[in-house]
């Protein structure tokens, strides 16, 4: 590693970086810096002047940042102008006087690449810097030893340094005009209240919204390390501040978020959805219902004036009334088309329109071109105009051409067409409510999948007659703790670079790894990182996507087959849509099904139950496929866990909380994994031989140990733990969602460990009480139509109808006691269970 203590940036105004850039990495550089100076030159004499000062050259490092006298002699105007836009490219050198010149130069955003007919709109240059200049100089910042990983906290070496002079990078963008965060807002995320723009204490927090303003602008500084060019949020609009939310104090706020965004060189837009009242939607059209079209044109344009005025650069809208609502076809694309053209015509932008992969739903009369059949509701806006971009969505892991037995699917394969209008591929890098996060599970796999779609659908594209591409990829981003920041930084670079030519996947996927692995303070540790990481992808894919079991076959049908169906959170609306038969998950043999066998819906209305199979003998279901599922993936992510924490331990001290995160969700996943395995076989045995205490004691002790994990990381997550992790009751002055808790509050909790604990091992417990520990508001969170079920005319009737009508609004404004009430309830059955549960 060669050192340097003496840093000469050299720039000029006329190069153009984005404005927030220069003074941000000679503050990266100066915090890296122990005992040296920087300085910032902008000519040939002023760098004369400062260059001669530095006695010891061979500790001096000159950053050369866009046109100049060095840049000119190692970067020429052909290979500058060879890769087009966002492009950038570095070269290294090491000068006869000893001092190491590192110079980059870049080529701002325009209209570039294979296909600009029918694609997304953008200014034609650029207006708010050079935008490749800017992603060469994080790419250098990385070769001297900088990390770009969490979005709040940028891993800052001890010393600036190169570990090869021979650095030579020239690269650019496989998809060009659009690579992009969605950061879902109706989610209670680590900045959800800032972007709706709240403050700590509420709306009238002027001072404290300001306060987080640096915290967006690290997650703008990270969007452009890692090589992305917009970022946009869901607006929300709630009936408790419905009069603040147009108002001219937060268009203001969300003037100064689009400037800061501006101020790294991205693209700020913002989802505005035109109907679609889910989770406190802003909605173009509050009252629409398409009897007077004229006056819901005049209401949407008018909607959409105010959003501008915040001056986005891009809009995105959703279809239909909420994921599993909608109105009349010919409605809808009224609407669409009204929103669409109107914001090209007058703005001169895109808007882009969420294509939901949710079944079941048909747009009567509009026939699918490939099936002649009528078309799914959310493939309407093949029907819209051609300025309404798609953006088509696929949900949790799974990746395009993988069975995904959740929403209604069986695959996601009708998801890649490219046709005739902006198409931007809008896949998601975690799951909340109740999958991933915040069980919490480490989910690498989501990276790992991502990198696998966009490796197909270059292919495809590569090997398609007419070569076009699509415009990008938008990532649906809900948190960062507990390791999913690296889901959304990996997921990022690889919509720059899928490495297409390189065939082996294995090996393209080390290269992704890069930006964490080279890290590691030695070759080998940097191999077995890459390994690691790999590793868990694989035994992901295969145990909990697939089922696939070491040395057998794939089954054929994996539902209630695979991992993740087990070992994700089931709250009370799951429990709801499994009797129901639209489960937004992938389905298990639930514990209270395992327990009571055919008779655990004997109590629901016939007609409301779709997932009954008097087929199914739950007792042979279990022992031929679920225990020895359970049982391998209990043995391979304990020994992946325990290399996971074994590595942590070699990780240098600048990325040392990055590998202690990933260790910890590792843990936490072997523990999920081994307390979901104890409670199985606690009931297998209830059901052959009685209760078997030492399991209960064994998956209460899991528990435990997970609690101590989680107090543990709270004061490390990156922002204060209650930001994120605390029961605020609906409608708290601070919380801008339809929910009643932060997003790791389930985390905090344990509250899907608990809920399954008490299944398990409550005497009595069965599928009568499934709104046990309800959390959730369900007309607030997802049917802002009130038509929550088409067969549900009366939602009170419903609920009746499945036996337990009393108790799912029992949602109160005070943080449920759900670990006290499990509690007492398995102590009154098994009285021993805790014993030692609270020693030290």
């Amino acid at each position: 590693m060669h050192v340097f203590n003496h840093i000469i940036v050299w720039t000029t105004e006329e190069d153009g970086l984005p404005s927030a850039v220069l003074p941000r990495i000679t503050t990266l550089l100066g915090q890296a810096l122990s005992d040296g100076t920087i300085s910032v030159v902008n000519s040939s004499e002023s760098f004369a002047l400062t260059f001669d000062n530095i006695v010891n050259k061979d500790k001096a490092l000159v950053l050369c940042i866009g046109t100049n006298e060095y840049t000119n002699a190692l970067i020429s105007r052909e290979t500058l102008e060879s890769l087009g836009s966002e492009s950038f490219h570095i070269r290294c050198q090491l000068k006869d006087d000893g001092s190491t010149v590192v110079a980059v130069n870049g080529r701002n955003s325009f209209e570039d690449g294979p296909r600009t007919e029918n694609s997304m709109k953008i200014q034609p240059v650029w207006s708010h810097g050079n935008r490749g200049l800017a992603y060469g100089v994080y790419a250098a910042l990385e070769e001297l030893g900088f990390a770009f990983m969490h979005p709040l906290a940028p891993s800052i070496p001890p010393a600036v340094g190169l570990r090869t002079v021979n650095v030579t990078f020239d690269e650019a963008p496989r998809w060009k005009k659009f690579r992009a965060i969605h950061y879902h807002t109706q989610h209670p995320l680590e900045l959800t209240p800032f972007l709706q723009g709240f403050g700590p204490k509420g709306v009238d927090d002027q001072i404290g919204w300001e306060s987080q303003i640096p915290e967006f602008a690290s997650f703008c500084e990270w969007l452009v390390a890692n090589k992305q060019n917009g970022v946009e949020w869901p607006l929300l609009e709630g009936s408790t501040w419905m009069d603040w939310a147009r108002s001219d104090v937060r268009i203001e706020r969300l003037k100064r978020i689009v400037d800061v965004g501006h101020s790294y060189g991205i693209m700020v837009g913002v989802d505005v959805p035109i109907a679609f009242a889910q989770q406190h939607s802003f909605r173009l059209t509050k009252t629409g219902n398409g009897d007077n079209l004229d006056a819901e044109v005049k209401e949407i344009q008018s909607s959409l004036d105010w959003v501008m005025k915040a001056g986005f650069d891009f809009l995105g809208t959703e279809s239909g009334t909420s994921e599993f609502t909608h109105t009349s076809p010919e409605t809808m694309i009224n609407w669409m088309n009204a929103a669409a053209d109107y914001v090209s015509e007058k703005y001169d932008i895109t808007m882009f329109i969420k294509v939901h992969c949710s079944a079941g739903q048909v747009a009567k009369g509009y026939k699918d071109p490939r099936t002649g059949e009528d078309i799914n509701y959310n493939m309407l806006p093949h029907f819209a105009s051609p300025t309404l971009g798609v953006l088509p969505h696929t949900v949790e892991p799974y990746a395009l051409d993988d069975p995904a037995p959740t929403y209604g699917n069986k695959d996601f394969k009708y998801i890649p067409q490219n046709g005739k209008r902006p198409v931007v591929f809008y896949p998601e890098t975690c799951y909340w409510v109740s999958v991933d996060i915040d069980v919490p599970l480490f989910m690498p796999i989501y990276f790992e999948r991502r990198f696998h779609d966009l490796r197909l659908l270059a292919s495809d594209e590569d090997n398609s007659t007419h070569k076009n591409r699509m415009d990008g990829q938008l990532i649906f981003a809900s948190g960062w703790e507990w390791g999913y920041w690296l889901n959304d930084a990996l997921t990022a670079r690889a919509a720059w670079n899928p490495f297409v030519e390189i065939k082996d996947e294995k090996e393209a996927l080390r290269m992704l790894l890069g930006p964490l692995s080279r890290h590691m303070s030695t070759e080998q540790d940097q191999k077995d990182a890459e390994d690691l990481i790999i590793d868990w992808t694989t035994a992901e894919h295969n145990l909990l996507l697939l089922g696939k079991l070491e040395g057998k076959e794939q089954y054929d049908d994996i539902s209630r087959k695979n991992g993740l169906g087990y070992i994700v959170g089931w709250d009370t609306w799951d429990d709801v849509s499994k009797i129901i038969g639209k489960l937004t998950q992938p389905d298990r043999l639930g514990l209270v099904e395992f327990k009571n066998g055919e008779n655990w819906v004997e109590h629901v209305a016939d007609a409301l139950i779709k997932h009954k199979d008097d087929d199914v003998n739950v007792d042979l279901e279990y022992a031929q496929y679920v225990k020895p599922l359970l049982l391998e993936m209990d043995r391979k992510f304990m020994d992946l866990s325990q290399r996971t924490v074994a590595l942590a331990a070699k990780a240098p001290a600048y990325t040392k909380d990055l590998w202690d995160d990933i260790a910890d969700a590792g843990r936490m996943t072997a523990l999920r994994i081994h307390q979901v395995l104890c409670l199985y076989e606690y009931v297998a045995e209830l059901k052959t031989k009685g209760s078997n205490i030492d399991l209960a004691i064994e998956a209460m002790e899991t528990l435990r140990t997970a609690q101590e994990i989680v107090k543990a990381r709270e004061p490390r997550y990156r922002v204060e733990a209650n930001r994120v992790a605390c029961w605020t009751g609906m409608d708290a002055p601070s919380q801008p969602t339809a929910y009643a808790f932060n997003y790791l509050w389930t985390v905090r909790s344990l509250h899907f460990w608990w809920r399954d604990a008490a299944k398990a091992l409550v005497p009595g417990y069965s599928i009568k009480q499934p709104s046990f520990a309800n959390i959730i508001d369900p007309v607030a969170v997802g049917l802002g139509s009130g038509a929550m079920l088409e067969f549900a005319q009366d939602f009170t009737g419903f609920l009746s109808a499945l036996g337990v009508a009393k108790d799912y609004f029992d949602l109160t404004e005070k943080e449920p006691k759900t670990p006290a009430t499990v509690f007492a309830m398995i102590q009154a059955g098994i009285p021993s269970v805790f014993r030692g549960f609270f020693r030290k």
